[in-house]
């Protein structure tokens, strides 16, 4: 990907306008279109700007063999919208945020078999069992 197509993207997966990352930069939507077009190359204030505001390193937008920008390799681009949705908009409260440690569990939770996922459910749930138990017994000293 170039520089130019990692930058419309990181736009698309934040879910902003060109209008908004524009004036974000201090530049011109006009010129943001030119650089997501690769039509210009941005000056390194405004790639310092877009590194900051996506949160990705200086790498992965130039270099065009890196295509993950985050450190998430296994997230598709519709999972990045979704998480960022959830992020920037009132959080309803059935709604629930992972954090970097319980994303990476989840990840690798879908790597592995149907059959390994249910034994690993089954000691998940054990050891819930067992803390309740525990909780119970300390909360009910009979």
């Amino acid at each position: 990907m170039t520089v130019g197509q990692k930058i419309k993207r990181l736009r698309n997966l934040k879910g902003m306008q060109q209008t908004e990352l524009a004036e974000y930069l201090c530049i011109s939507q006009s010129n943001l279109s030119k650089y997501e077009s690769d039509i210009l190359m941005p000056n390194l204030d405004v790639l310092r700007a877009i590194i900051k505001k996506f949160d990705v390193s200086f790498d992965y937008l130039m270099d065009e063999q890196t295509t993950t920008p985050y450190s998430f390799p296994r997230l598709k681009d519709d999972e990045i919208i979704l998480l960022n949705r959830y992020r920037t908009e009132e959080h309803k409260p059935d709604v629930v945020l992972l954090d970097s440690n319980e994303l990476l569990l989840l990840q690798d939770y879908r790597r592995i078999s149907a059959e390994q996922q249910a034994e690993f459910r089954g000691i998940l749930r054990g050891f819930l069992l067992n803390e309740q138990k525990k909780g119970d017994a300390i909360n009910n000293p009979d």
